[in-house]
């Protein structure tokens, strides 16, 4: 999620007529990211709240089926600490929005008033943290 939203920082950054090959705009955009890295208390850390088994790759997935041959023997994450899962607002709200996607491609979303308020819920905890806030003092002094 944090890669996202410091996609949408540089796409600002390059929309707003800076030239980010330039040495100076360069090391300002590493010291930006690198303090909005630093304000989110909220990461969890590799090796110590999860840990990743990477394995075989899944295979393609048609238009409109959601059946992919999983070519892995074991899960994706071998340990996960899910009571920071679960006792982090922004991760609590996200993982309340997992069930709310259509998984098969081509198949036209329906969303529900409650799966609304999931998204609003989960935004505004997002808004909330610092990493937001300094992006919003950023966007603003644009």
């Amino acid at each position: 999620m944090a890669s996202r939203f410091f996609g949408l920082l540089l796409l600002s950054v390059l929309l707003s007529g800076l030239d980010a090959s330039r040495p100076a705009i360069n090391q300002e955009l590493s010291n930006l990211f690198n303090e909005l890295w630093r304000l989110d208390v909220n990461r969890m850390a590799p090796g110590v709240d999860y840990n990743v088994s990477v394995q075989g790759r899944a295979g393609y997935v048609s238009q409109g089926s959601h059946v992919v041959r999983d070519h892995a023997s074991q899960p994706l994450f071998s340990n996960v600490n899910e009571n920071k899962l679960n006792n982090i607002t922004t991760f609590s709200r996200f993982m309340r929005l997992l069930d709310n996607y259509e998984r098969s491609t081509g198949v036209t979303e329906r969303v529900t008033t409650e799966e609304l308020t999931e998204i609003n819920l989960f935004l505004d905890a997002v808004l909330e943290t610092q990493v937001m806030k300094c992006n919003r003092m950023l966007f603003v002094a644009l």
